[in-house]
């Protein structure tokens, strides 16, 4: 059985993708913070790893993946909560640990 694939659906998602790759947040503050401290071509490699996170993102929540992940998470608020305060953490710790180190 071949999955049936709704252009409207597919626009949107196409569009959710794009406004949440474009918004502001933990990673533009690590991808500034880098540019900062290393320069043009730190920053440049620096928005290109989070955009490669951004597509590896993108290709689990286009294959279903993400709406699994979604409902396990579903479960637990305190556990869903978890991956997010993680990852907040993390990048603001990245963005923050360059841009306070001495030059």
């Amino acid at each position: 059985m071949t999955p049936v694939v709704d252009a409207s659906l597919y626009t949107a998602f196409l569009l959710a993708a794009f406004v949440r790759c474009v918004t502001p947040g933990p990673d533009m503050r690590f991808i500034v913070a880098m540019g900062g401290r290393g320069g043009p071509s730190a920053g440049v490699m620096a928005a290109f790893g989070v955009a490669c996170a951004m597509f590896v993102h993108a290709v689990a929540a286009a294959l279903g993946l993400s709406a699994k992940i979604a409902g396990l998470l579903r479960r637990s608020r305190r556990v869903a909560r978890g991956p997010n305060v993680f990852s907040g953490t993390v990048f603001t710790g990245l963005a923050v640990r360059p841009a306070a180190a001495p030059k």
